[in-house]
């Protein structure tokens, strides 16, 4: 009731998601069609008060139209890992694991806005199987799987994962993304882990599946997922987690290698399960494949505990979220009034928290 939304769609794929979101909107505006100025302009008639882009850049963004300011408070938020680098755009959602006060400023020129407990919110599809039960049990053998994209794999990781296969005798490591599907890409990735000493009988990998049931049913096969790094996984730590299956994160030195550091802190695993260099990473995840028990106690809690955590309280989010824009609206309105062609200056300081731009009365 205190807001009205309004949805800038740039895409011309259609889907549920995209269906769910324009009926929840109050305004849907198709823009792919709309040049910059256009878009800017139906922006501007649309009486916006604070846009918030999605986009970042990816692929088909809209920077350009944010570049010239048509709205009085711009916010980077979610899609895109990073600053945008826009001297337009205000400020940056984030929280204080994924951006720490007083180090993330030095790579982002907006000003950042740190939400509590985390800055992301997961609701798992309703069509999410029950989680398995721990797969050593029956196999008698460990397995690590990791189902982040094929680009996140690098040197680093593929070593630091070699070092955990020889170190757990046995073990098994599980791969899936949607790049697998070519034999020559499997052929590549698994002469990785034989270069390095690994048997290919200890590798299993697998491409896309046809149905969201059937890719989440694949972590029934995995009893630690393991992190990828510098970028860590979203998405995929979050669908883990609801299958039960814990994953192991190593903090990073910026954004995008904080993001599991920031999920497993807000579901309640952050102190078994994030790994502070990679020394540690490598020295938990052998330390779980010797006590592979300990993880299933876990496990048979973990869709219990999330569901309980703040990353699925959804109105809370919310209810942040609504503060952070009511804070920063009551600051534009007291401070100088410029026209939306302009970047108004707010007085909220760059490493200013969350915590005390909710503190006031809105």
């Amino acid at each position: 009731n205190a807001f009205e939304i309004i949805l800038y769609s740039n895409t011309t794929r259609q889907d549920v998601v995209t269906q769910a979101m324009q009926g929840a909107a109050d305004v849907w505006v198709e823009t792919a069609g709309l040049t910059d100025q256009n878009l800017v302009e139906r922006i501007r008639a649309d009486r916006v008060d604070i846009l918030v882009d999605l986009g970042g850049h990816t692929s088909g963004n809209r920077l350009v139209a944010c570049g010239q300011k048509p709205v009085p408070i711009q916010i980077q938020y979610l899609g895109y890992p990073n600053t945008s680098g826009v001297q337009a755009m205000d400020y940056r959602l984030s929280d204080e694991r994924a951006d720490p006060t007083g180090e993330a400023k030095v790579f982002c020129t907006e000003t950042i806005i740190r939400l509590p407990d985390c800055f992301h919110c997961y609701r798992p599809t309703s069509r999410a199987p029950e989680p398995a039960s721990a797969p050593h049990v029956e196999r008698g053998f460990v397995t690590f799987g990791s189902f982040n994209v094929l680009p996140k794999l690098n040197t680093e990781v593929v070593n630091a994962w070699s070092e955990i296969l020889t170190q757990v005798p046995n073990s098994r490591l599980y791969l899936k993304c949607k790049q697998l599907k070519t034999e020559s890409v499997r052929d590549r990735v698994m002469g990785y882990f034989v270069d390095r000493g690994i048997d290919k009988s200890r590798i299993d990998m697998d491409a896309f599946m046809p149905s969201i049931q059937e890719h989440l049913n694949q972590y029934a096969r995995i009893d630690l997922a393991l992190d990828t790094f510098p970028y860590n996984g979203t998405t995929t730590t979050c669908e883990a987690l609801w299958m039960g299956v814990p994953v192991l994160s190593v903090n990073g030195t910026r954004h995008t290698g904080r993001v599991g550091l920031s999920l497993l802190h807000a579901a309640g695993l952050s102190e078994e399960f994030i790994a502070k260099d990679l020394k540690t990473y490598i020295q938990k995840a052998v330390s779980w494949g010797h006590s592979p028990q300990r993880l299933a106690e876990v496990r048979s809690t973990l869709r219990q505990q999330l569901s309980q955590s703040p990353l699925r309280d959804e109105i809370r989010f919310t209810r942040n979220l609504e503060r952070v824009y009511r804070d920063l609206w009551r600051q534009w309105c007291e401070g100088p009034q410029q026209t939306y062609e302009h970047k108004a200056p707010l007085p909220l300081r760059a490493d200013d928290s969350v915590q005390s731009v909710l503190g006031k009365t809105l």
